[in-house]
This record gives structure tokens, sequence and C-alpha cells, in this order.
């Protein structure tokens, strides 16, 4: 009908204005359609819950040590949580560098941290003296694996202390050994400060690689976390991963069905 044809005409003339009023968050007029579709538009879900949904170990780690640290005055921000209000700036990935950029003497203590784990992992003899763990490094630079910057960074001393200690004479002996081994689970958040919902569990679902670990002959098991800290104690190292090290125990605990009888740090410096 001549009625509905005008009324029709009239909505799409006006649905532009509307778009751009919404665009340029202008208030809406007070109409009944203007409050239908405010309503609309502030709307809140009832059953928000102010809880990141994932957390890797690390993260975990640092908010933990940051609740109870007396010098955090700002809101906690982990990584991968952006901060709406502060510009970020992220590191370019390493894939994106150019190999010129990095050499042995401009490798990071994370760098250097990432370095001597990854050797660990593709070591997979157990050599026997400064000579031995030179020629395994060798071997691992020969194949790809590491590039010669990598290689003229590895602390091939640090190696040989870990292999000739008590926990590394220890693993060649075991009967199974597990390297760089990934993991996720769920875990309450109410754990790491996070209220608990009433309408849900809360849960986080946690994500976190193991360095080491090994089942002896009593059929428990063995677990070794490496860590390259420079100026540090035994309390204080111990203090600051204790958290950390817990979730590794709890993780492997679940996935194996067994018992972590022992947890050891193992500082990768000169001994």
């Amino acid at each position: 009908t001549p009625a509905a044809a005008d009324k029709i005409s009239e909505q799409e003339h006006s649905a532009p204005e509307w778009e751009e009023r919404i665009r340029k968050q202008l208030p809406l007029p007070e109409t009944e359609s203007g409050k239908a579709k405010k309503s609309i538009l502030d709307w809140v879900y009832p059953f928000a819950i102010d809880t990141p949904s994932k957390f890797t170990v690390t993260e975990i780690k640092e908010r933990v040590q940051a609740v109870h640290s007396d010098e955090q005055e700002e809101p906690l921000m982990l990584p991968g949580i952006v901060n709406k209000n502060e510009e970020q700036d992220f590191p370019m990935p390493d894939f994106m560098r150019e190999p010129s950029e990095k050499s042995a003497d401009t490798f990071t203590g994370a760098d250097y941290g990432t370095l001597m784990h990854r050797v660990l992992e593709k070591i997979k003899d157990y050599p026997k003296g400064i000579e031995s763990v030179e020629k395994s490094v060798d071997a691992l630079a020969e194949s790809g694996i590491l590039t010669e910057e990598e290689r003229q960074a590895v602390n091939i001393s640090a190696l040989n202390a870990f292999f000739e200690s008590e926990i590394g004479k220890r693993m060649q002996k075991a009967r199974a050994v597990y390297r760089e081994q990934s993991f996720s689970m769920l875990v309450d958040a109410s754990r790491f400060g996070y209220e608990k919902s009433r309408e849900s569990e809360n849960m986080i679902f946690l994500q976190g690689v193991v360095d080491l670990f090994f089942e002896e002959d009593d059929g428990n098991i063995v677990l070794v976390d490496y860590k390259t800290d420079r100026n540090t104690t035994p309390d204080s190292i111990r203090e600051r991963y204790a958290v950390q090290l817990a979730l590794y125990r709890e993780a492997v605990e679940r996935s194996t069905k067994k018992k972590v009888k022992e947890c050891f740090i193992y500082r990768l410096s000169d001994h």
C-alpha cells in the first residue's frame, strides 16, 4: 500500500543516519526506536567474569610474584594481555630477524636461556668430559640445528658441569628420560588470586613446558627445571620459582599418574 511504501522508504533513508551516529558515538534520539537500539547496544552479559581463560606457567609465576611484591603499584599486566591504554612496543619475532642481527656477542639473557635449553633437548647421547661435550655441540651445528653464532654462544663448561653433576648422572641411569615436554591442564582460577564465580567453576587453561623429568628404577619421577639466572642465591631462586615448580610437578603427576618424588632447579652456570 502507499502508506507501507512510505514507511519502508523512510526507514531506508534513516538507516545511514543511525549508523553514522553510532560510529561517532553520539547519543541516539529519545524516540521509542532510539531507546530500543540503545538498550541493545548497552546490553551487558550477566555472567561475565574478570578472569583470563588461558595462562602459561611463566605468566602465573609473574602474577604471583607481583601480587606478593611490595613494589607492585600499577595494575598487573602479563605477557599476552594487552593494556589498551598504553602504546605497545612488541619485540620483532625471531623468524623476521636477519641472521646478521644476532651474534654470540649480542645474545640477551633470554636468548642464552633458550639456546641452552635447546642444546640440552637435542643432545641425545651423554657426553663425558669437556672434549666430548664440545664434539656433541659441534655435531648440532654441523647438522644445522645450531647456527655458527649460536654454537659460539653455547656454554660448554656449564653443559659439562650438568652431565657430571649428581642429578646429571642420575638422569643417565634412569629408566626413561623426557625432555622439553609440553603440557596443558585446567586449574581453579582462585588458586591465583581470582575470585570464584557462583555461576561457574572459573577455571584457567594452563600451558607450559617441563625441561626435564625422568623415571628411576623405583617407578617414581624426578623433575628438573633449568635456569640461567645470574647474580642470584639458592634461597632467592628457590623462592622465585616455587610456584612454577609446583605447577610442573602437578602437570607431570597428572599426565604420568606417577609420583614426582623430587624436584630440582639446576642453574646452568660454570661450576
